[in-house]
């Protein structure tokens, strides 16, 4: 046992090949998916900005569009659309005295060759007048 011992140093070249895949796996996986939540981020914080929008309540559902879409034009958000007419990203509904915002859609990015890594997001703003 003990001349086994003194030749054995280290780990074997594929136990070292297995370790990198696997590091570069999720340094590829990080770098895909770190973007797409720093995106959703700034959705969020757009949307909860509408809790101190001034004139809410006398603008029509097309307005709170518009008003959507510029802000998310001007932060350079990509992956989410208000004007998108076929996944329709945002469902806007409009009552007295409350303004509801729901947001629901999915980003989906390549990782490997065929393999691509999809994120769904659903969230909901209300907004109250007052």
């Amino acid at each position: 046992m003990q001349q086994f011992a003194k030749k054995q140093h280290g780990m074997t070249m594929i136990g070292w090949v297995t370790v990198l895949l696997l590091i570069a796996f999720f340094v590829t996986l990080l770098l895909r998916l770190v973007p797409i939540y720093m995106e959703n981020s700034q959705i969020k914080t757009i949307m909860d900005s509408f809790d101190e929008e001034a004139g809410l309540s006398q603008m029509s559902k097309a307005d709170v569009k518009k008003k959507i879409g510029n802000k998310l034009y001007i932060n350079a958000i990509k992956t989410v659309s208000v004007f998108d007419k076929v996944k329709k990203p945002f469902t806007i509904t409009k009552k007295e005295n409350e303004l509801t915002i729901d947001l629901e859609y999915e980003v989906r990015t390549p990782l490997f060759f065929n393999i691509d890594a999809v994120v769904s997001f659903k969230e909901q703003y209300k907004a109250v007048f007052h």
